[in-house]
């Protein structure tokens, strides 16, 4: 299970995606700003499902200003995306989440080439991680 205090889904969603490659940008966000969603998405890991710690120290700052209750979730994939996700990318995205105390995973799969066998091992891996 990741956070075991984490909110639902609104039932509403404002949803702002943080573009954590975009480290300027991600600098110009003001607390404001942050405050108006109420889902945030750190978007994207890298193709093995980890994140680099630099990145997570600029992005960690901004999801502190995050309202209460914001449910804040770890990305992976993503267009540019064209890893083949496996069950080590499974256990990678679950323990990257959990050490970054955010409360779930998004699956932004797009690349073609990643065949259903594979896919449906690293699914049902994650799934078993996160219950």
């Amino acid at each position: 299970m990741l956070e075991t205090d984490k909110p639902k889904w609104p039932e509403n969603a404002m949803v702002g995606y943080i573009d954590i490659q975009a480290t300027g940008s991600m600098k110009a966000i003001t607390a404001s700003q942050i405050q108006a969603y109420n889902v945030i998405i750190v978007a994207f890991t890298d193709p093995d499902g980890t994140l680099d710690a630099a990145l997570w120290a600029t992005v960690e700052p901004i999801l502190k200003n995050a309202a209460p209750g914001t449910l804040k979730l770890l990305s992976y994939g993503g267009a540019g995306a064209s890893a083949a996700p496996s069950p080590l990318t499974a256990v990678n995205l679950v323990n990257t989440a959990k050490t970054l105390r955010l409360h779930g995973i998004d699956l932004d799969i797009e690349d073609n080439k990643i065949t259903t066998a594979n896919y449906n091992l690293f699914a049902t891996t994650l799934k078993k991680l996160g219950q």
